[in-house]
């Protein structure tokens, strides 16, 4: 459990799996039925392998139509749907209907539909730039208010 400040964030890794697997699965389900099909990439939030796979195997889905990006960037929380995209789906040769589920915090989860064109979408840039100490520090000095 992480405390931050008064308020306690605690995650039940199970819940979440369980949640998206199943009433998440059973959603796309009743609102795509049959068209579920009709799409050519499957892009899922990457919490990790076990939901994705279980998600493919529920949803009956062509593996090699779900990209992944876990295994190189891990979890990274709200933009995993994109580094995804941008990892796997930035060399496209012609539009590509896009079906993207994602889920978070809370329980939250949505999905959407979209048509990704060729040349819209950057590769990743790899770099050895890191921020040192791990830590943020501002660009700008913040103007002292007695000068002010």
């Amino acid at each position: 459990m992480l405390k931050y400040g008064r308020v306690l964030s605690h995650m039940n890794g199970m819940a979440i799996h369980e949640f998206s697997t199943s009433k998440v699965v059973e959603c796309i389900k009743e609102h795509y039925g049959a068209h579920l099909q009709d799409f050519d990439y499957y892009v899922f939030h990457q919490a990790n392998r076990q939901i994705i796979d279980a998600m493919i195997t529920r949803l009956e889905l062509d593996p090699d139509k779900v990209p992944i990006s876990f295994d190189q960037y891990g979890n990274t929380a709200a933009c995993s749907a994109l580094t995804t995209i941008c990892h796997q789906l930035h060399d496209l040769d012609k539009p590509a209907r896009i079906f993207n589920a994602s889920f978070g915090v809370g329980l939250s989860w949505g999905f959407s539909e979209f048509v990704l064109e060729p040349g819209t979408i950057s590769a990743i840039i790899e770099t050895d730039h890191h921020f040192t100490e791990h830590v943020l520090k501002p660009i700008y000095a913040q103007p002292n208010s007695a000068q002010a």
